[in-house]
């Protein structure tokens, strides 16, 4: 018995199940729970079903748009549904996601996409600015912009873009494609995904300086989301194991 079981909570198993692929691990839960809430935003729910539908639409507009796999996707958002889909639908698609943090200035996010190597860019319509003052020092072949409002609930939706643009906070120029035109129906083309595939690169900044990407594997982040699973009581103890991982432990920023 290796000695640091006895330190382990009650309940909590000294074997986790065998990691895999997030995106199979998320289609896995919808089949198995699809009218479960997944998420909720402001008013509005989406269930596994949904969300698992709109994650394929995301991965089949990356693949029209020419994104292959491998190729960095950079995830420019605060917390919400678009965050979830974009970086689910990347995995799905075999690209690699960047997630860049809202609050980034012109020169890291610069620093960030030309470090990357980023060829696509997902972001919220209100950070545009920030993006169009770099693009020129750091260009990228798709935009995909998206905004609070695409996931509020009626009448919010239309009274969100209007409350901002009355308070001088909405782009002057809003240019890539819209996100409800890039997410495409039906299923993408299957990508095999294997364990030690990367999935993301997670800047960290630390005290040296520009920020660095740590580079994390399908493999990191399943085996991370299994370990948290095991020390939440609500999850990982008096229950049999099952492998459904909350979105909370897979997928925040």
């Amino acid at each position: 018995m290796k000695p640091w079981y006895a330190h382990y909570d009650p309940g909590v198993p000294k074997e986790a199940p065998r990691p895999k692929p997030l995106p199979q691990a998320l289609e896995e839960t919808a089949t198995r729970f699809p009218d479960r809430v997944a998420l909720e935003f402001l008013g509005r729910s989406l269930t596994y079903r949904e969300l698992w539908r709109q994650v394929q639409a995301f991965a089949k507009g990356l693949q029209a748009a020419g994104v292959e796999p491998g190729e960095r996707v950079a995830i420019m958002l605060p917390n919400s549904p678009q965050f979830v889909i974009a970086f689910y639908g990347t995995l799905l698609a075999g690209g690699v996601g960047v997630n860049v943090n809202p609050m980034y200035t012109p020169r890291e996010l610069r620093h960030q996409l030309q470090d990357a190597g980023v060829k696509a860019l997902v972001i919220l319509d209100q950070l545009l600015p920030r993006y169009q003052e770099v693009k020129g020092e750091a260009p990228v072949a798709l935009v995909v912009r998206t905004g609070i409002q695409d996931y509020l609930p009626f009448p919010k939706n239309l009274l969100y873009p209007l409350t901002l643009k009355r308070k001088g906070q909405w782009p002057q120029e809003l240019e890539g494609l819209p996100w409800r035109s890039f997410l495409q129906r039906g299923k993408p083309k299957p990508v095999p995904l294997d364990l030690d595939d990367l999935a993301l690169l997670q800047y960290t900044g630390g005290t040296t300086g520009m920020a660095k990407g740590a580079m994390l594997t399908h493999r990191n982040l399943a085996s991370n989301a299994l370990q948290v699973k095991a020390w939440t009581p609500i999850f990982g103890r008096a229950r049999k194991w099952s492998w459904a991982p909350s979105l909370s432990s897979t997928s925040t920023a």
